[in-house]
């Protein structure tokens, strides 16, 4: 299983604001020339609304460039009391959304939810199709979880974030970013989303994380 959750590998940071930027899943990346990605399974574009630490804001639009790709929300998480909470695997159809436009949001934790928003998503990507059957030939499954425990109901699971960490600089600088964890199943047509913890492909991801898939 692919997988990357939390801490600093779940923030992309736009390399292009205000521009679609392709990001590949199986690598973690965005495409080339912003990173060591080849294939786009997402289309994320990231705006800054205002540079006013007050006012601040970061408008995101998620997409799929496959139409046979998309979403499908998790609404509410299974047996609480497991380390497995969200969904062990994918289901085969059902991925209509093909956009997302995350809110842009300041945590404020204890207040009173009055929406909620989906708990998580699974994905579907590269999906291929026979032409005269509509039988599925390939495709990879996984699923896009909280970002971290002190997730709210009323939290989207892609958290937007408006100011990235200049290393050279050594300071803050307003620059859009998006945060979001996923398990990847890297077989084909395999629906099966558990993560063991201790066989993650994504050698560079966080593997001491706490909080469960």
């Amino acid at each position: 299983m692919i997988v990357r959750l939390g801490g600093s590998d779940s923030i992309r940071t736009s390399p292009s604001p205000e521009q679609d930027a392709g990001f590949e899943l199986f690598e973690g990346d965005w495409v080339a020339p912003n990173g060591k990605g080849k294939t786009s399974d997402l289309q994320i574009n990231l705006t800054l609304q205002s540079e006013n630490d007050v006012d601040g804001a970061v408008k995101a639009e998620i997409r799929f460039g496959n139409e046979e790709d998309g979403l499908l929300p998790i609404m509410e998480l299974s047996a609480p009391e497991s380390l497995l909470r969200y969904p062990k695997s994918a289901p085969e159809d059902g991925y209509d959304i093909k956009v997302v436009r995350p809110p842009y949001s300041t945590p404020v934790y204890g207040a009173k939810v009055e929406a909620a928003e989906p708990v998580g998503y699974f994905f579907r990507i590269r999906t291929r199709r026979d032409a005269s059957t509509g039988k599925i030939l390939s495709a990879f499954y996984g699923k896009i979880t909280a970002a971290s425990e002190l997730h709210r109901p009323s939290d989207n699971p892609f958290r937007l974030h408006l100011y990235s960490y200049n290393k050279l600089g050594g300071r803050f600088v307003p620059r859009p970013g998006v945060e979001f964890c996923y398990n990847l199943n890297p077989n084909s047509k395999d629906q099966n989303l558990e993560y063991d913890q201790r066989t993650n492909l994504a050698r560079e991801a966080d593997e001491g994380t706490v909080y469960a898939p």
